[in-house]
């Protein structure tokens, strides 16, 4: 891969360096967050922002549909940990949303990320 190619995915997603016959992908938790919320029917992820002293910290929010209704719905939010960029911050926050994703509805962040893996190469 050439290395312009390469810096214009380094936001989205970075390829590490072959191993072998192995190659890591490692993929934004935000792209992962986004097929992760798409697996559950859920809505587009939203992020607020604030900053204070130079530290930027991000708040994420989704939306998910209940079984129980037609209107019936659940919010889950998570707030990520104070970074030097609004990337990092959203990274951050996407991360702590997963983390609660896995926990509350019993998604496999590996395999999203393994679905992901697949769809980039």
């Amino acid at each position: 891969m050439d290395s312009s190619l390469h810096s214009r995915m380094a936001s989205d997603a970075d390829m590490a360096e072959s191993a072998g016959d192995v190659e890591a992908v490692c993929g934004s938790r935000r792209a992962v967050l986004c097929e992760a919320v798409r697996a559950f029917n859920g809505s587009v992820s939203v992020y607020h922002h604030d900053v204070v002293n130079g530290v930027f910290t991000a708040t994420v929010f989704v939306l998910f549909p209940l079984s129980g209704g037609d209107d019936a719905i659940s919010m889950m939010d998570a707030r990520g940990g104070g970074r030097r960029t609004k990337d990092e911050a959203e990274e951050s926050a996407a991360d702590a949303l997963l983390s609660a994703m896995n926990v509350n509805l019993k998604v496999g962040t590996d395999d999203v990320t393994e679905q992901l893996a697949k769809l980039s190469m």
